[in-house]
């Protein structure tokens, strides 16, 4: 199970690409500036050293600027109403809606992960790709196979995308992705887990699912997350 809540999830400032500051020659809004000092206080956090944090930081936030805007969703701010009523209204967006209702999620997950910037919403998929190829690396040296390395990978950590897609393993249907939108309300579990002592319980109990996406299933079925 994945530990700990990703700070640089956690919203800022909204505002529009403009005149900003530098880091190691990166031109940042505000907004930016705020989530490049909360990824570099998570990964101190987690015992990084500060001058390693600082650069990873630099890294992640370069790769997330380039990707949003490959999205055309740079700038844009706060879009989680509209994406909500594209869901509810577009008949292209039917099938999607169904699914993302299915997994539970709510229409208050939407607006939440929607109204992240989108260079935020970058910022938490490659630290979860980060972990997992951390992850998946570890059991390659052990000895595993790739496929056996990448199915402790979904063993271990939720994985998040899009819920429609097919299994990553043909043999076991519960390796689909969670869908985004209940990222946050998953990460608010975790937390709220290892605060109140029950965190290891929990990751004795998961070990009994397939993938860790099974056992956040569960859990959002039975209304705990």
């Amino acid at each position: 199970m994945a530990a700990g809540r990703q700070e640089c999830g956690v919203p800022a400032t909204r505002q529009r690409p403009g005149e900003g500051w530098t880091v190691f020659g990166m031109g940042l809004n505000s907004a930016e500036k705020l989530l490049y000092k909360q990824h570099v206080e998570a990964l101190t956090s987690m015992g990084m050293p500060r001058r390693d944090a600082r650069q990873v930081a630099k890294q992640r936030l370069e790769q997330a600027i380039a990707e949003s805007k490959a999205t055309g969703f740079y700038g844009l701010g706060s879009i989680g109403a509209a994406t909500l009523q594209d869901y509810r209204t577009s008949p292209k967006h039917a099938e999607y809606w169904e699914a993302l209702q299915k997994e539970g999620a709510t229409e208050e997950d939407v607006l939440e992960w929607w109204d992240l910037l989108e260079v935020e919403r970058w910022l938490i998929r490659l630290d979860d790709r980060a972990h997992h190829l951390v992850a998946y690396k570890q059991r390659l040296s052990l000895g595993d196979t790739q496929e056996e390395a990448a199915r402790f990978v979904w063993w271990t950590y939720p994985v998040f995308g899009v819920c429609t897609k097919p299994p990553a393993f043909p043999d076991d249907h519960t390796s689909v992705p969670l869908p985004e939108e209940v990222k946050n309300r998953v990460l608010s579990w975790t937390e709220n887990a290892q605060l109140g002592g029950e965190f290891e319980a929990l990751k004795a109990e998961a070990a009994s699912y397939p993938t860790m996406n099974a056992y956040i299933r569960y859990l959002i079925g039975m209304g705990t997350i």
